[in-house]
């Protein structure tokens, strides 16, 4: 075997060796950084009276699923780890959900689903249509079951699945880095979809509402029903 690819294979043995013995060494130290493993989950419940016209979503490593419910107010389920804070609140109209870690933790590994299920929130909504839905997280997977909003339905996403049943908008925008974009709509749109990497399967462009639809990583499938 030639010098430099045992310098090489040398080189990467350590690195390897002083990855590990650092993280040992800042878990047993106390320091922030290798916390989560074995954070218990809880599950928050909110009942919102108010009423609001509009959604707005911000989380970090949370799957999300809003979906019709038969009681006439919204309910609002947060299952996160101990440590991560929610607000879940309605401001001037609006419904605010906000989740983040308190800890600041770098590698809060139940934050981000390791070792136990993803941090989901869960909002049950008394009626089909509002006026604007926004929704924002870094990684999880999304789903919308039957909402429709009467103006426009804003996704980002950096990894993760978003899924519609049977939703609707006069506007959609939707930005995934990785992950597919697939579901079913009620009403033709105008479709504007594109991927660096993956497949496109969307109906024939009709009508004057907007749908656009973009993954770097993933597929876009989307049906009219």
């Amino acid at each position: 075997m030639r010098r430099s690819v045992k310098w090489l294979i040398a080189a990467g043995v350590l690195l390897v060796l002083g990855v590990a013995i650092s993280c040992i060494g800042l878990s047993m130290t106390g320091i922030k950084g290798l916390t989560g493993l074995n954070n218990k989950y809880e599950t928050r419940t909110y009942d919102i009276e108010e009423d609001f016209s509009s959604i707005n979503i911000t989380a970090t490593t949370d799957d999300i699923t809003l979906q019709l419910t038969g009681e006439d107010h919204c309910r609002v389920e947060c299952r996160i780890p101990e440590g991560v804070s929610s607000v879940v609140e309605v401001q001037e109209g609006t419904l605010v959900i906000n989740t983040e870690d308190d800890n600041n933790d770098f590698l809060n590994f139940n934050s981000i689903g390791i070792g136990n299920a993803m941090p989901e929130i869960t909002v049950y909504l008394p009626q089909e249509q509002y006026s604007d839905l926004s929704i924002s997280t870094i990684t999880g997977d999304i789903i919308l079951d039957g909402i429709v909003a009467q103006d426009s339905i804003s996704i980002t996403c950096v990894t993760g699945d978003v899924t519609f049943d049977e939703c609707d908008a006069s506007y959609i925008n939707v930005d995934v880095t990785t992950g597919d974009i697939e579901g079913t709509l009620l009403s033709g749109k105008n479709f504007e979809a594109t991927v660096i990497t993956g497949d496109v399967d969307v109906p024939q462009s009709e009508g004057d509402e907007d749908c656009v639809l973009h993954s770097i990583t993933g597929d876009i499938t989307i049906d009219i029903v």
